[in-house]
């Protein structure tokens, strides 16, 4: 899907009053992400949950996803399947302190996350204010 048509899906998300977004291997880009976010943002959009499950999500695009969520007013952020790795993590926690998001939430489901990736997961909770993280098909044994 084009970035144009995605702004297009946004729009409707904010017609219908939709309260939870999952994109779910939609190939998600900087470009998607800055649209949802801008036409969020102009559109007054409210979302309370975003759900991402994109294995194939490049690490500079984490960036990004905060802006989206602070643009959207978004309090709930769940991450699924996206092969997460201290890349992906550390532009994300980039992205939350530039952009000064505050979760209430954050779930990840994501079987082949490494050891490391926990230590940037603890960095997005002390810089988010997050209250209750979720971990789920994750080896939490080591």
């Amino acid at each position: 899907m084009a970035a144009d048509v995605f702004c297009d899906v946004v729009t409707i998300i904010g017609i219908t009053g939709c309260s939870t977004v999952v994109f779910g291997n939609c190939d998600l880009t900087k470009q998607k992400l800055k649209c949802f976010g801008s036409t969020g943002k102009i559109n007054r959009i409210l979302v309370s949950s975003l759900h991402i499950l994109d294995v194939n999500m490049p690490a500079d695009d984490y960036l990004e996803i905060a802006y989206t969520l602070n643009s959207i007013g978004c309090k709930e952020l769940q991450f699924e399947n996206c092969n997460l790795t201290r890349q992906k993590l550390s532009k994300f926690c980039i992205g939350c302190k530039d952009n000064d998001l505050s979760l209430t939430k954050l779930s990840i489901w994501d079987g082949k996350m490494a050891e490391d990736v926990f230590y940037d997961v603890a960095t997005i909770i002390g810089i988010t204010g997050c209250s209750t993280v979720v971990f789920g098909d994750c080896d939490l044994s080591k």
